[in-house]
């Protein structure tokens, strides 16, 4: 009786090295993108692996076991990036993402998404993260969901070792690449104040957790200071919160705001949205802009007077947000490398003056409290 035929051995890189004659670690550059290779020899390799059926998944699987056994990771060049519900429908995080997409694509690493619960809690881990088949994990999400996802991953042992790094909101232990928002709250006012605002209207969003705008009212303090001028005196901050039971905009709160701090000629928005329905609501009263107020929004995401033009007249402050998706990756492949120094990467912000802000006109004071006596 015959005995029965053994298998073939599965083909491994030492197999495609050999056909392709190229040392081991040339076919592993080669065929991993991680390095650079010549043409010619980049062919012959992709040709060998071809010719022998050579599967990278099943020697990266087996390089994986091999490696856990001695505590150590095994390299996937691919990322996971945990985005919130709904991101797709706003500019501000649709161009973090790009930046990561962009900062992924730029390396040859894969990048797995999930979007997190519309009530912005975490439900599970994808089987891929569970499994330890990432590399580094990328949030972008309040700073109450990055902790939240910090804990999870620590409970999975083959991934709690892997790095976790959050975009704009810095959360205490974790790397994160943010912006300058105090900077760039600075520049805001100053320029408000430069013009001859001397009472001045910021909505803000009572978050203690959220750098991005509890450092805001500080920039506003450090322009006051450096005009020489008493901040208390010019700046009114109004919280969404303080009028109701639910976060709303700056636009449904107007009536009340201008109530209890009359006379303002200008106002600082907490982002460019709130900035545009704000402009829309002031218009309804009547009111023009920057002729009567002065309009000031922040990121850069939304345009005024409003869609269907190739105009932008929103004076705002410019957040590099595709800049802190790409700086997120190159952070996080530099964490994965061994780095364990950074904690925090801050990028520049940039004041961008248009047409919502203007010098405050003398009579503009008594059409705004006309306008808002009409209620």
């Amino acid at each position: 009786m015959a005995k029965p035929s053994t298998p073939p051995r599965p083909a491994i890189l030492a197999d495609v090295a050999k056909r392709a004659g190229v040392h081991k670690s040339t076919a592993q550059r080669a065929l991993s993108g991680s390095g650079y290779v010549d043409e010619e020899t980049l062919g012959l390799v992709q040709q060998a692996a071809r010719e022998l059926g050579y599967d990278p998944a099943r020697q990266q699987a087996a390089r994986a076991l091999a490696m856990a056994k001695q505590g150590k990771f095994a390299r996937t060049r691919t990322l996971a990036a945990f985005l919130p519900a709904g991101f797709h429908l706003g500019g501000y995080f649709t161009r973090l993402f790009q930046g990561v997409v962009d900062g992924s694509s730029a390396v040859a690493n894969d990048l797995l998404v999930k979007t997190l619960a519309q009530d912005h809690g975490l439900t599970d881990l994808p089987h891929a993260v569970r499994r330890g088949d990432v590399d580094a994990v990328i949030a972008i999400a309040h700073s109450a969901d990055i902790k939240a996802l910090a804990k999870r991953l620590q409970a999975e042992p083959a991934v709690s070792g892997r790095p976790l790094v959050s975009l704009v909101n810095p959360v205490p232990g974790i790397p994160c690449v943010t912006a300058d928002f105090r900077g760039g709250a600075r520049l805001a006012a100053a320029h408000l104040l430069a013009q001859g605002h001397r009472r001045i209207l910021h909505f803000h969003l009572d978050h203690g957790d959220h750098r991005q705008l509890s450092d805001r009212p500080l920039g506003y303090r450090d322009a006051a200071r450096a005009a020489n001028l008493d901040h208390a005196a010019i700046f009114r901050g109004v919280s969404y919160e303080g009028f109701g039971s639910r976060a709303v905009n700056a636009a449904d709160t107007l009536d009340a705001a201008m109530g209890q701090h009359p006379g303002c000629t200008a106002i600082l928005c907490v982002n460019d949205y709130d900035a545009v329905e704000l402009i829309a609501a002031l218009q309804r009263r009547g009111l023009s802009v920057p002729d009567d107020l002065s309009i000031v929004g922040y990121d850069d995401t939304h345009l005024w007077p409003g869609p269907g033009t190739d105009r932008n007249h929103l004076t705002t402050v410019a957040v590099p947000l595709e800049d802190i998706g790409r700086e997120a990756v190159v952070l996080a492949l530099r964490l994965v490398e061994g780095e364990t120094a950074v904690e925090q990467v801050e990028l520049a912000t940039r004041f961008v003056e248009r047409r919502s802000t203007a010098a405050p006109q003398a009579d503009a004071a008594k059409r705004i409290t006309k306008a808002f006596a009409r209620r």
